[in-house]
C-alpha cells in the first residue's frame, strides 16, 4: 500500500497487487487514526466476495465471484466500530463479458492495482449493533465525540 496526503482532508491510497482492499484501508484508518471519511475507489482485482443484505432473516448472504475482474467503483465509508476502524462499502464489479455484479465488500484481492480517495472529517462516526434491523448502523457524533 502507498499513501499520499493531497491536503489536509484528502488522502490518496494505492492498494498494490496481492494485497486485500478492506485489510489495506483498515490498516490506512487505523495508521492515520481516520474516525470519519468518505471512500471512493476502482482498480483490478480477482476473486471477489461480496454479500447481500437479506433483511427477512436479517443476515448477510456471501457470494464469491471468481476470476480477475474491473473494480468499476466502490463507495463506502470508513468509521469506528469498539474503538477499531470500520469499513462500509459497495462495489461494482465488471467481468470480461462487461457482466456486472455487485453488493457488499467482503473482500477483494488486487489482481493489478487499486486506488482510492479517502476524505477524512474531523467527526466521529461510529457502527453499532441495531438489533431491530440486524445490523450495525451509522452512529454521527460530531468533534470529540459529541453528538
Amino acid at each position: 500500500m502507498r499513501v499520499l496526503r493531497a491536503d489536509d482532508r484528502l488522502w490518496m491510497v494505492r492498494v498494490d497487487k496481492g494485497e486485500e482492499i478492506v485489510t489495506a484501508l483498515l490498516e490506512f484508518a487505523a495508521q492515520h487514526d481516520v474516525r470519519c471519511a468518505s471512500v471512493t475507489g476502482l482498480g483490478g482485482v480477482r476473486d471477489v466476495t461480496l454479500a447481500y443484505f437479506d433483511v427477512d432473516v436479517k443476515q448477510y448472504l456471501d457470494r464469491t465471484i471468481h476470476g480477475v475482474l474491473e473494480l468499476v467503483s466502490l463507495v463506502g465509508n470508513l468509521a469506528i466500530e469498539s474503538g477499531k476502524p470500520f469499513l462500509h462499502a459497495h462495489v461494482v464489479l465488471s467481468d470480461r463479458e462487461f457482466h456486472c455484479f455487485g453488493g457488499h465488500l467482503r473482500s477483494a484481492p488486487v489482481a493489478v492495482t487499486a486506488e482510492f480517495a479517502v476524505r477524512c472529517g474531523d467527526a466521529t462516526l461510529e457502527r453499532r449493533f441495531n438489533a431491530d434491523l440486524g445490523i450495525r448502523e451509522q452512529c454521527m457524533l460530531g468533534p470529540g465525540g459529541a453528538p
